[in-house]
């Protein structure tokens, strides 16, 4: 038997597969800030009466060796050495991956990308990120840092990205990118349902596809906005790399064709045009268990 763990920002998944990489049985929890501990009791509790071979990590950072180094969404773990703080705690024999790496992973496994042995897997949601499989294995970089798509600079001018940087991917066509281009919008006064339709008080990017859905210009307007600067990003993927398809996932691709019609749209005007091999742009196949079906993936023979 095997495990996987999602390991996020607001919640912790893992999992109890058999060999096929079926899930059997499932656990989520909030994180919290022990999270090593929270970690090593959720892999005690689904260890129980099996005999578990091995347990695969996907994480929200960079990571190489089991060494975490840059983990902003839960900067408790940054700088630590994951592998071995769990294994003090449940020794184990444990791989830690990106966790977009991960999801990759999950996509050759068992969703679009299978049969296929070069992709490209772009994540879009809150922020921008994803993994590159060349010749059917996962391409991790001399530094285990390859697939940081996020951080590609787009716009020089652009605005600031939680990196440091201007102009990145993340900082332009990301969900909460968008969230701010909304909140721009409505506090310029312009005509808009935006504000109404807002939850609470909080402009996401899920308001923005549901003003859409009414018709609404603004919302439309902005998502095209949106698909126009992913289409950049996804045109110097499909420039440098040459890859059969590039599978797309993460929160944002699940609203539909109010993502993918302005994305595509847009990517007709940027990549080259080569009339003997058409990319393929799917939607990933493994949806919101994206993660922990990558956990399970790192480890399966």
């Amino acid at each position: 038997m095997y495990i996987g763990v999602d390991l996020g920002g607001t919640k912790i998944t893992a999992g109890l597969a058999d060999k096929a990489g079926q899930i059997l049985q499932k656990e989520t929890v909030r994180t919290g800030q022990n999270v090593t501990e929270q970690l090593a009791e959720l892999i005690q509790r689904l260890s129980a009466g099996q005999h578990i071979t091995k347990i695969g990590l996907g994480v929200p950072g960079q990571v190489k060796d089991g060494q975490v180094f840059s983990m902003p969404n839960i900067p408790q773990l940054g700088g630590v050495n994951l592998w071995s703080a769990l294994n003090k705690l449940y020794p184990a024999d444990y791989t830690i991956e990106n966790d977009a790496n991960a999801a990759a992973m999950a996509e050759l496994r068992y969703g679009a990308g299978r049969g296929c042995r070069n992709f490209i897997y772009v994540t879009i949601s809150t922020g921008i990120g994803g993994g590159i499989i060349i010749d059917g294995k996962l391409y991790a970089g001399a530094n285990g840092t390859a697939g940081e798509f996020g951080h590609v600079i787009l716009l020089p001018d652009g605005p600031l990205c939680g990196c440091g940087n201007k102009g990145c991917w993340e900082s332009l066509g990301s969900g909460t990118a968008l969230a701010k281009m909304v909140a721009a919008k409505v506090e310029s006064g312009e005509a808009t349902r935006l504000k109404e339709l807002a939850k609470a008080d909080q402009l996401t990017a899920e308001t923005v596809v549901e003003a859409a859905k009414q018709g609404d210009p603004t919302a439309l307007e902005l998502l095209d906005v949106n698909g126009y600067y992913n289409a950049i990003g996804l045109a110097n993927l499909v420039n440098t790399f040459d890859p059969e398809m590039i599978i797309i996932g993460g929160g944002l691709s699940f609203n539909g064709d109010y993502f993918f019609q302005p994305l595509l749209k847009n990517l007709r005007m940027f990549r080259l045009f080569n009339p003997e091999h058409s990319i393929k742009i799917l939607r990933a196949g493994c949806g919101r268990d994206a993660g922990l079906l990558g956990a399970v993936a790192l480890v399966l023979p």
